[in-house]
């Protein structure tokens, strides 16, 4: 099973008990992403993180890094039917602070410091374009991200790539 945590146009049902269920059974990073998923779930309403979708498929503790799926809905797509670069940009953006956010308190969100991104090759309708994520570093007050953007079907095909630093509240006991 993948990590559905948001709603989406396929499903009137609300994910929460089986993630509730899922984050019992996990372990690790995995755990953290769902433990924070579940708390956020409320807030996401009426936001743009209610329509992107993520779906947890990988996580890996000892590399940290995670793959995320989204969903590739038609109003995504510029007039070239391809995937506008903005929200090729939202959904980097997206996967890379939901990562980051394993280091935050768990109410806490990871608010973007600065992204950039380079757009490689367009990103063609499909139903699901993949983002794997790595944590670079994790300093007092900045978690530093990477991210490549990939189609489900095409794997080694890298679409984008991006690098972030997002804002993280330093440990109370520093």
């Amino acid at each position: 099973m993948t990590d559905q945590f948001f709603l989406d146009d396929r499903s009137n049902e609300d994910p929460t008990d089986s993630l509730i269920q899922e984050a019992a059974a996990a372990t690790g990073l995995k755990k953290k992403l769902l433990d924070k998923f579940i708390l956020v779930r409320p807030y996401v309403r009426d936001t743009i993180n209610e329509y992107l979708t993520p779906e947890i498929l990988e996580v890996d503790d000892d590399t940290l890094t995670a793959v995320f799926r989204y969903r590739f809905h038609e109003w995504m797509k510029n007039v070239d039917g391809v995937m506008h670069g903005g929200f090729i940009s939202c959904l980097l953006d997206s996967a890379l602070g939901i990562f980051a956010s394993i280091y935050q308190p768990r109410s806490e969100t990871t608010p973007t410091i600065s992204m950039n991104i380079s757009f490689l090759n367009p990103v063609m309708p499909e139903d699901y374009v993949c983002i794997r994520v790595h944590v670079e570093d994790v300093k007092s007050r900045i978690v530093f991200v990477s991210g490549t953007m990939f189609q489900e079907s095409a794997p080694s095909r890298a679409l984008a790539t991006a690098s972030g630093q997002y804002y993280r509240r330093p440990d109370p006991l520093r």
